[in-house]
């Protein structure tokens, strides 16, 4: 399904008139289906690097970092109270380690009764720090999936993640390619959500769990503490 909808998306006069490619093109996102859409934006559970004790310098340097404890058990209450877990129809997740991790944990009922996570790189975190540096997503899925062994190994899928999708390529400063592939994200949910229900007759129930920069402009924000705007684990 999601496949089908970044073909949408890849095709869409609309989504290159949005992501700033083609300035002329103004033809209108197609009416959306009557169906309930529900989104639900999740920021990763606390890592490392979140921690403030921490020098900036020592967080930024971390590669790839996966959660605290205290992260862990945040994600473990995630499972526990989310209030659509039986509702959720897809998970997209970012695939750095702390949101796939948190994906794994924060979602497992739903994930145990079939749901498939599905990682796409446009929602890695902003900024070309080492903390938002990718692992191989073979080597990541085996280091995750052996900690969280009683989640089958096809419940994740990581065929979107391209050889070389680790290293960020918006470095600070490249705020148009940033927009582009913000623009990107919004229309792969829209028309993710939009074929999900067309394609069904209940309501459509999408997590995405990100991080708290790309929730950040997303919603419009351009400038702020993000993270103090969104906490870890929040939607």
């Amino acid at each position: 399904m999601l496949d089908a909808a970044l073909e949408v998306v890849a095709n869409s006069a609309s989504f290159f008139a949005r992501a700033g490619l083609a300035a002329n093109l103004q033809q209108p996102l197609p009416t959306p289906p009557q169906r309930k859409i529900t989104i639900h934006l999740v920021r990763h559970a606390e890592g490392p690097h979140n921690l403030r004790s921490i020098p900036v310098k020592e967080r930024l340097d971390m590669l790839d970092p996966g959660l605290t404890r205290y992260g862990l058990a945040q994600a473990i209450l995630l499972s526990k109270r989310f209030h659509a877990m039986d509702k959720l129809t897809h998970i997209v997740a970012s695939p750095l380690r702390r949101t796939v991790h948190t994906a794994l944990v924060g979602f497992k009922p739903a994930i145990k009764r079939g749901i498939q996570i599905v990682l796409y790189p446009d929602l890695r975190e902003c900024g070309a720090g080492q903390c938002n540096t990718g692992t191989n997503i073979d080597d990541l899925l085996k280091d995750l999936l052996s900690i969280e062994d009683d989640v089958p190994k096809d419940r994740v899928d990581g065929s979107l993640c391209e050889p070389g999708w680790e290293i960020d390529t918006e470095p600070w400063g490249k705020e148009d390619l940033r927009a582009k592939r913000v623009a990107r994200v919004q229309a792969m949910i829209y028309f993710l959500g939009k074929m999900a229900a067309d394609a069904s007759n209940d309501d459509v129930e999408i997590a995405v769990v990100t991080h708290s920069r790309l929730l950040a402009y997303l919603e419009g924000h351009t400038s702020g503490m993000f993270f103090l705007m969104y906490p870890n684990l929040i939607g």
